[in-house]
């Protein structure tokens, strides 16, 4: 951003405050006029402008927020202490908040910001916009609509029961244990490098967040937010224990260890009160007990139950009798349909989904379902249409960009958020890319964790995501040149 981006706002807040000066300034850049004339240079002023004269030294008079036309002089004096009357002072108290009051600001005297809460009505456009646009993709004709259908049944049948199923245990056990992270924390402070990292590979974001609000705080190291963003995959990681349970371990495993490794560097170079933040401001989303899509969960259970048995014996290779075979293609069909549709409608965020615990376990199962589920079919939609208006194979096309193709994959960690992260696990669940770049993602990218990093801790998280990115670098190819 340059001064030029932000002359017009320097302008406006001028006019608002009422600015005294004259424009003309050679040694600044070419200004719009000063709203009110420039105040007099008194005794003083005058002397000293005679002196630089003298030396053919350059002097302007400055810009005061100061009234001119209200000012002459009228001085107040305290002692040794000089103030301008209070009519003549250009203040915020007196330029802007009466206006803000006008348009509706309410004004609360001693007091502190403790907590911003979002509103949740912003994003609800864009989700719903989204939405339409997939669910309007399943209505098309000829061969496009049987590809854009084929693909949202295979993700539903293939991937969104068994995530589902996977919710269901993790949220399940979540609920039951009660398990309280923050006096953990305060209990272990000699271990919160390995504690983070291990929390942060727990599957979903939940962990993770606990850790970032905790460096907020000012409770853990710097370190130990590298840890939990190197070792945190977000809910891609319940997709890739949903599929390849094995591998949905390895990853488990790997994030620990590297997440460890790198909180424990990070400490002995920078020291354990590195870019420690003392904001005691909280930010959190508006609270939403009940949406209007959670009038949805039973029908969302009816077609879950069939569709997880059917996703089982699809597993399994079973084939199926016609009449079997209609009833799969009309639960998947109608699942992936209102899991769209659900989640293009709930005002909760994807971040909200994914770590509010104020719901009940159905709601929180069925909604970061529907989330993922979003972000799954998007994934199958963007290889099935490009394959469908290009005939080009994108296995064969990463297969020829291979050493490329972990580096793409760390770098689309770097993008907020777990749906990006769900797209490039889709891909590699499907063959598209190898394990490398997977593993590569998974220790870059930072889920939801992120977001209340970014909002109140901006240069740590943005220094502690740019640290994640050299681990996930010597795995990735490490893996690649050992083993593919």
């Amino acid at each position: 951003i340059s001064y030029y981006d932000l002359e017009k706002f320097y302008d406006e807040n001028d006019e608002i405050m009422k600015c005294s000066g004259i424009n003309g300034d050679p040694a600044n850049p070419p200004r719009s006029k000063r709203p009110l004339k420039p105040l007099s240079l008194g005794k003083d002023g005058e002397i000293i402008a005679s002196a630089f004269d003298k030396l053919n030294w350059h002097w302007w008079p400055s810009d005061s927020y100061v009234n001119s036309e209200n000012f002459n002089n009228n001085w107040k004096f305290y002692g040794s202490h000089a103030l301008m009357d209070r009519k003549s002072i250009s203040s915020t108290d007196q330029n802007y908040l009466k206006q803000a009051i006008k348009l509706g600001a309410k004004i609360i005297t001693n007091s502190r910001v403790s907590k911003i809460i979002l509103e949740n009505d912003g994003r609800l456009l864009k989700k719903s916009f989204f939405g339409l646009l997939l669910l309007s993709l399943v209505f098309q004709g000829g061969e496009f609509g049987e590809v854009i259908r084929s693909s949202m049944i295979d993700a539903y049948i293939q991937v969104s029961v068994f995530v589902g199923f996977t919710l269901f245990v993790f949220i399940g056990l979540d609920s039951l244990t009660k398990f309280d992270v923050k006096n953990f924390l305060s209990k272990t402070q000699k271990f919160h490098v390995g504690i983070a990292a291990f929390l942060g590979a727990i599957p979903g974001c939940g962990g993770a967040i606990i850790v970032v609000t905790q460096y907020i705080q000012g409770r853990i190291s710097f370190g130990s937010l590298v840890a939990v963003l190197t070792a945190t995959m977000g809910d891609a990681a319940f997709l890739i224990l949903a599929i390849e349970p094995t591998t949905g371990l390895l990853i488990f495993g790997i994030g620990i260890i590297v997440g460890s490794i790198s909180g424990y560097i990070i400490d002995f170079i920078h020291g354990i009160n590195f870019m420690q933040s003392e904001t005691k401001i909280k930010v959190e989303f508006e609270k939403i007990n009940k949406t209007f899509v959670s009038n949805f969960n039973f029908f969302w259970l009816f077609l879950f139950i069939p569709g997880f048995i059917l996703g089982i014996l699809v597993a399994f290779q079973i084939e199926f009798s016609p009449a079997y075979n209609s009833l799969l293609v009309f639960v998947a069909s109608a699942g992936a349909i209102l899991s769209i549709f659900m989640w293009s409608l709930n005002p909760l965020s994807d971040f909200q989904c994914s770590t509010d615990k104020s719901r009940g376990l159905l709601s929180r199962v069925v909604d970061t379902t529907n989330f993922v589920t979003t972000w799954v079919i998007s994934g199958f939609l963007v290889f099935e249409i490009f394959m469908y208006f290009t005939s080009l194979d994108l296995k064969i096309f990463f297969d020829l960009w291979l050493p490329f193709v972990p580096l793409v994959a760390i770098l689309f960690g770097f993008l907020p958020g777990c749906g990006p992260q769900v797209v490039v696990a889709t891909f590699y669940l499907n063959g598209y890319i190898p394990l490398s770049a997977e593993l590569g993602n998974a220790i870059s990218n930072d889920g939801d964790a992120l977001f209340p990093a970014i909002a109140l801790a901006p240069k740590a998280a943005i220094l502690a995501t740019l640290y994640s990115a050299i681990p996930a670098l010597v795995v990735a190819y490490g893996y690649f040149y050992l083993f593919e």
